[in-house]
């Protein structure tokens, strides 16, 4: 439980278990990603043998693969619901991550790098959906005495307020591009 100074709550109930678990789920799932990323040509080099021309390669061509695959992935998180396609895409990434400790080859690399990169792109599109599904939507406050203070920046700048000549503007007439000046005052 988290208490203000004041002593109220700032979260209780069910919404904070399913929040810090998506946090926590995804925290380890970047940390891994980022460890991936950072020793994969290391070892596809080094212990598996590939030339660092093959592992690159197989390397874009995973990532060019990810990048297409976006929008078809935000699809299937539309159709099927973000947490669905989330927890599809994080068994998916477990099992490729296994899966890369079995290659021998390039064309096998380069099929699972892509395979890995196709759930990664997908649970980035869920992600965002589940984000707003669990955290809620956020509105900020509205109507007067709700902000920061009781007199708004907007309405005390001088540049956000109207200016008195406003109200005596001539309406623009249909078909032109730009409003006509304000009506000038009738000589007296």
């Amino acid at each position: 439980m988290i208490m203000r100074r004041s002593g109220e709550r700032v979260r209780s109930g069910a919404r904070a278990g399913p929040e810090r678990a998506l946090i926590a789920a995804g925290f380890v799932n970047r940390v891994g990603n980022g460890l991936f990323n950072t020793a994969a040509v290391l070892y596809f080099t080094f212990v598996v043998h590939l030339p660092a021309a093959q592992v690159g390669a197989g390397l874009t061509i995973a990532g060019l693969c990810g990048l297409v695959a976006g929008v078809p992935a935000g699809n299937l998180a539309d159709r099927y619901g973000p947490r669905a396609v989330w927890l599809t895409s994080l068994v998916l990434q477990a099992v490729t991550m296994a899966a890369f400790v079995l290659i021998d080859g390039w064309f096998a690399f380069a099929l699972v790098a892509t395979l890995d990169r196709l759930a990664a792109t997908a649970g980035s599109a869920a992600g965002g959906a589940l984000i707003a599904r669990v955290g809620g939507e956020r509105r900020p406050p509205s109507g007067p005495g709700s902000g920061p203070s009781s007199t708004s920046a907007s309405s005390s700048a001088p540049w956000a307020r109207p200016s008195p000549s406003s109200s005596t503007r001539a309406p623009p007439t249909p078909g032109s591009s730009s409003p006509t000046p304000p009506a000038s005052p009738a000589p007296e």
